[in-house]
């Protein structure tokens, strides 16, 4: 894990180095200060040389971070790791399906994982710097250590290696510890927001009671598995504290008799011991930061099995030598789920830019099936998936779950400004805004105080949910995909927000492959193509053509549009 970071923020690390000259800088200026100190103490004239290099030291120091952005360039690399970890999980979070057998919860991804790379300031602005800074003071006591005949300097490298043997032998624990408190740390929170949602229901039901001692009985396993994780970080604590100042007492013991047998001087022992003590404490901190680290494991983890599950997908290999995906070609394909029958079978069918295709069908049929096969997450049980690009008329399926974008009727915001999440993903024109104009869509933003800067709430709560969609849809669309699934996206929302983001598919559809899956009767009626799936084949024809020519289509249309007109 600690190499995967190390990975993360290459354009900001000029700001590391300049971390670890200043983290550096902390550690010698006291020794410094006391070596003059100490050395006036015993000639009673002040070292000159040592003088100069502390006065020259401290006025950098004082002019550097004076200038303009000091403090920010030091922060960079921080900033730009987390900002591309952040950045590659959510792109990972907004891939549909992720992680197989596995839901994604605004819980489990605000309260453990985004936290978790919040908390990664630890090892970019701490523990990385400080154990360079470490290492460049460990070679000063080495040099002077040497040069005064003392053994000091093996002191710190041997109270490293006794740390590092008393956290192996807690580390067969630790993870479990980490593991269970985040577990019950994530359940808490689901129960909470789940049971506060559900709060009238309860009470109208008179459910509250046994709710509440339920959640009494969780809290309690909370309560638990904290007091083990506190536990395990006095362990931790009580170890490193031990090994770190015994280590200090043999090094002053150490220096005490070279003192005693007239070895080196005493202004010599002591900068000797400033230095060490400087060291250990180093180490101290840098043992608690390490275990801070290793208590983010279990989100970062998931993290990172977000974001290698979103760069290869589980059915299909990156292929970088195809440009665009002009056809998607689906051969005699028939699908099943595992120990079920056939979902639907023989499917033949070509999807091509220029034509609006819609895809119809009863509940259950197998619709969103085909849609996450043509998006890469599904492999069908016999036939042919290919996409086709002007290059290559013979290529197989490994880009559709690249250049397939999907979207639903439930898509998630996150909190933050509308500009946040219309940019979160990659690919998208740097005139996004009057890509968006041309499209008609996210128009309503302008009416808004602050425009696109406008807060949307954990969930895009404080938007409509027609805005919402408008949103998401925008998003999509600004991910430059060739190809582009629509399920169902119109069904929940009113009829304004349906009709832009209609028309919105139509201009799309001009130039990208886009199929829209829906039941709405408004929408099917200004459909190019539609593929009419029933008794587990898929029927092609116009609007009037099925209309006139299947019972099963017409029958279909004839009850959805009485649905509608009650509605």
């Amino acid at each position: 894990m600690i190499k995967r970071l190390f990975s993360y923020g290459k354009a900001g690390r000029m700001g590391a180095l300049q971390q670890i000259v200043n983290e550096w800088l902390i550690m010698v200026l006291p020794v410094l200060t006391a070596a003059v100190i100490f050395f006036w103490y015993q000639t009673g004239t002040i070292n000159f040389t040592l003088t100069s290099i502390l006065i020259a030291i401290l006025v950098l120091t004082i002019i550097y971070f004076n200038l303009p952005r000091a403090r920010s360039r030091i922060e960079q690399w921080t900033i730009t790791a987390k900002q591309q970890i952040r950045k590659e999980y959510l792109q990972g979070v907004f891939n549909t399906d992720p992680v197989k057998a596995e839901k994604l919860n605004a819980e489990t991804v605000i309260n453990r994982d985004l936290q978790g790379i919040d908390r990664l300031n630890v090892f970019y602005n701490s523990v990385f710097p400080s154990f360079c800074a470490e290492f460049l003071s460990y070679i000063l006591l080495l040099i002077l250590a040497i040069a005064w005949h003392s053994w000091v300097w093996i002191l710190p490298i041997i109270c490293i290696l006794l740390i590092g043997v008393g956290m192996m032998l807690l580390q067969k624990v630790g993870p479990q510890v980490n593991w269970a408190y985040m577990n019950g740390w994530l359940s808490m929170g689901h129960r909470f927001i789940d049971d506060l949602h559900g709060i009238n229901t309860l009470m109208v039901y008179k459910a509250d009671t046994r709710y509440r001692d339920s959640f009494s009985e969780k809290s309690e396993f909370f309560r638990q598995k904290t007091m083990d994780l506190l536990k395990y970080q006095l362990q931790s604590l009580l170890i490193l504290n031990s090994l770190i100042f015994g280590t200090l007492a043999v090094g002053s013991a150490m220096l005490w008799f070279n003192l005693k047998n007239q070895n080196m001087s005493l202004a010599q022992s002591l900068v000797l011991w400033v230095l060490m003590a400087e060291l250990l404490i180093t180490e101290r901190q840098l043992g608690y930061f390490v275990h801070i680290i290793m208590s983010t494991k279990p989100a970062m983890t998931h993290i990172f099995h977000i974001i290698d599950h979103a760069k290869t997908p589980t059915e299909f290999k990156k292929d970088s030598t195809v440009e665009s995906i002009n056809e998607i070609k689906v051969e005699d394909a028939s699908f099943a789920y595992p120990d079920k029958p056939l979902l639907w079978e023989n499917a033949n069918f070509d999807l091509k830019p220029g034509k609006l295709y819609g895809l119809v069908g009863h509940n259950g049929s197998g619709k969103s099936t085909l849609a996450q096969v043509l998006r890469g997450q599904l492999k069908i049980s016999s036939g042919i998936v290919s996409c086709l690009s002007a290059d290559n008329q013979n290529e197989s399926t490994n880009l559709l779950a690249q250049r397939v974008g999907y979207l639903s009727a439930q898509p998630y915001l996150f909190s933050g400004t509308i500009k946040e999440n219309l940019t979160l993903g990659e690919g998208f024109n740097s005139d996004w805004q009057g890509y968006l104009k041309d499209l008609g869509l996210c128009e309503f933003v302008e009416k808004l105080p602050e425009g696109f800067n406008t807060q949307v709430g954990e969930g895009g709560k404080l938007l409509s949910p027609g805005q919402r969609q408008q949103i998401a849809f925008a998003r999509l669309i600004l991910m430059n995909k060739d190809v582009y699934i629509f399920d169902e996206v119109t069904a929940s929302i009113d009829s304004n927000n349906s009709k832009i983001i209609l028309k919105a598919i139509k201009k799309l559809a001009a130039q990208k492959i886009v199929l829209l899956i829906t039941h709405e009767w408004t929408i099917i009626d200004q459909l190019d193509f539609i593929y009419f799936l029933t008794d587990r084949h898929f029927v092609l024809g116009t609007v009037d053509e099925l209309d006139q020519q299947n019972d099963a289509f017409k029958k279909m249309m004839s009850t959805q549009k009485d649905l509608e007109a009650e509605l």
